[in-house]
């Protein structure tokens, strides 16, 4: 059970889905950061103090040295007060071994602790190095992927989680195009009704907004890349049926995050 009580909408992030980098990791202090999902990896490293973490429908409360890897496309949060401090690493599935999640498993547990000779390479290697390279990455990968590998059990998703991430890896492919949750559900082999009350239930957020999600960043990513297209012809491209559409987005997606407060019981 969550520790905390919350209205939220789930976002996704396609900076860590669709973007370029390879990598990206931060640091985090006194942050209540909102339930997301991407389809990269997720590697999140207690330094000081204590974070609580969600992912999925399970809580955990990670305490200094210990770790958690969230899968691609499975919904997780953090919060983290006073003191402590979160290093996270968000990375490619092609720098983990992809057959797990291919094969529709997850953590049983994500939570796990490392030796401390590793600890001591990843500290220098890094949480402590903002100039990492990539042997530096791949080899931190490497650890992280033996110690998940010997010490996490995996069980297949449950139904419900099964039939949302089919949802979202469908959704990834075809946003741009006319699609309707009634026709993911018959693509997906479900009954309508089930994957409508599954989907609001866990997302918490209607199907056309969460299509213009991934549209609305689509849109964002041509802005930022073409100098030849208008708004209009940007919003058409997008799946946006016109730019007053597109606009009425665009509004919603800068007011959501206020719609992501939650605080602690």
């Amino acid at each position: 059970m969550n520790k905390w009580n919350y209205s939220y909408v789930v976002l996704h992030q396609p900076q860590n889905t669709y973007g370029n980098k390879i990598n990206e990791a931060k640091f985090y202090s006194n942050i209540k950061w909102f339930p997301h999902f991407h389809r990269s990896y997720e590697l999140i490293v207690c330094l000081k103090g204590s974070a609580n973490v969600d992912v999925e429908d399970r809580h955990y409360l990670i305490k200094e040295k210990e770790l958690i890897i969230v899968f691609p496309y499975q919904t997780h949060s953090f919060v983290v007060e006073g003191e402590s401090l979160l290093y996270v690493l968000v990375f490619s599935p092609d720098l983990m071994n992809s057959q797990l999640y291919s094969s529709g498993l997850v953590p049983a547990n994500p939570s796990f602790e490392i030796k401390d000779y590793e600890w001591e390479f990843l500290t220098h290697s890094l949480f402590q190095n903002k100039h990492y390279d990539l042997y530096d990455l791949a080899s931190s990968i490497a650890i992280i992927n033996g110690n998940i590998s010997k010490n996490i059990s995996y069980v297949k998703r449950s139904d419900n989680s099964d039939v949302i991430a089919k949802i979202i890896e469908y959704v990834d492919k075809h946003y741009l195009e006319r699609i309707t949750l009634k026709l993911i559900a018959k693509e997906i082999g479900y009954n309508y009704q089930y994957v409508s009350r599954l989907f609001g239930k866990t997302m918490n957020i209607s199907f056309p907004d969460f299509i213009n999600q991934y549209r609305i960043e689509h849109a964002e990513r041509l802005l930022n890349s073409s100098n030849d297209k208008t708004i209009t012809q940007i919003a058409l491209e997008s799946g946006f049926g016109s730019i007053r559409n597109y606009n009425r987005v665009l509004s919603k997606k800068r007011n959501v995050l206020q719609i992501n407060e939650f605080e602690l019981l």
